[in-house]
């Protein structure tokens, strides 16, 4: 409806129609400063101010509706430029004629100071003439090129908005899979926490169903279901002294991507607590400035199951090959991602430009 209505009121046919009432208008409000007019001849001077916007727009639209699209847009541009020439010429005579016509009758009509002109030169009539065909013409093409640029702008975020939900898509099912077979484990141990477990998964699932559906959203929101997560894990491995998680400064009302970090910190537990049991460990840290947060993420890993600079590529693996493309996609040239895996230890580092 809004779209339909803005159509209406400033779309192209709304702004022609506008420029030639205001074309008119300043024409006829020439009359009002002219002295000793009769009704006859105000009358007339309306007459003629409407005829000349009639004859100027029949111009116009000759070429915008029938020799641009005709010959020019389809790169005839010889013969657009030779019926163009010769439209230009004709015009120019007829505009010629019609002036002579009411000046010689009604040298009044342009006024006090211009009285005495019985007549239009040929060459005025043509630089009148030339001077709207050219206007109207570097107008179409302006507006042509904006709403090409509009346009293609429109579908680059049409693909990156699909892009992005396809990868969302992908993102989800991999980050359940994981949790999943956490309680798996604890169920099969018969474990009092299974339901603490349960519970838990709830809010996660809560949150990537019903709050994740959207560009941005609150860090702090980001923040409680890492830590969600990070107890998942806490409860699975029965380890508190080897995971640690800390948060410095104030998110505030800061805005982030959701699901940036939870494929970091699925490979953490994965690499870290997964490969080396007793003595892995996973330490991530989340900095909040300003301007920008810094998260870090670091565990120690067996190289018998050496992570995957680029993400694991065994069946379901694609958390962290998704990220990228996310990061590339979301926060193109505001981001900065470092991944090293040096002396049995795996580190990784994205600092990302953050809004309020």
């Amino acid at each position: 409806m809004k779209q339909n209505l803005w159509k209406v009121f400033f779309g192209r046919v709304a702004r022609n129609v506008y420029f030639w009432l205001i074309y008119n208008l300043f024409q006829t409000a020439n009359l009002f400063t002219t002295e000793g007019l009769s009704g006859a001849e105000i009358s007339d001077s309306i007459l003629f101010n409407l005829l000349q916007t009639g004859l100027l727009s029949i111009v116009v639209y000759v070429n915008i509706l029938f020799l641009l699209p005709r010959f020019f847009e389809k790169k005839q541009y010889t013969l657009y430029f030779l019926l163009i020439s010769g439209w230009l010429l004709v015009s120019a005579k007829i505009t010629e004629l019609f002036f002579d016509y009411f000046l010689s009758n009604h040298p009044r009509f342009l006024g006090d100071t211009q009285q005495n002109i019985t007549d239009m030169p040929f060459a005025a009539a043509l630089f009148l003439v030339a001077l709207f065909l050219f206007g109207f013409t570097m107008a179409k093409f302006a507006n042509d090129y904006f709403l090409r640029e509009d346009t293609v702008k429109q579908m680059e975020k049409k693909q990156v908005e699909s892009e992005l939900n396809f990868l969302k898509s992908q993102i989800n099912p991999h980050f359940l899979f994981n949790t999943l077979n956490s309680i798996y484990s604890l169920a099969l141990k018969k474990s009092d926490e299974t339901a603490e477990v349960v519970l838990k998964l709830s809010d996660l699932l809560r949150y990537i169903l019903y709050e994740c559906n959207t560009d941005r959203i609150l860090l702090s929101k980001e923040i409680e279901t890492l830590k969600n997560y990070i107890e998942l894990e806490r409860l699975r491995t029965r380890s508190t002294d080897r995971i640690r998680f800390s948060v410095n400064g104030n998110p505030g009302q800061i805005r982030v991507a959701p699901l940036i970090w939870i494929s970091f910190v699925e490979n953490a537990f994965k690499h870290g607590m997964g490969s080396r049991g007793n003595d892995g460990f996973v330490n991530i840290e989340m900095d909040i400035m300003v301007d920008r947060v810094a998260f870090k993420a670091m565990n120690n890993f067996s190289e018998s199951h050496s992570p995957q600079l680029h993400g694991d590529q065994k069946q379901g693996g694609i958390g962290m090959e998704n990220l990228k493309k996310r990061l590339a996609l979301i926060y193109p040239e505001k981001h900065r991602l470092k991944i090293e895996k040096k002396d049995g230890i795996f580190f990784v580092e994205l600092i990302i430009e953050t809004e309020s």
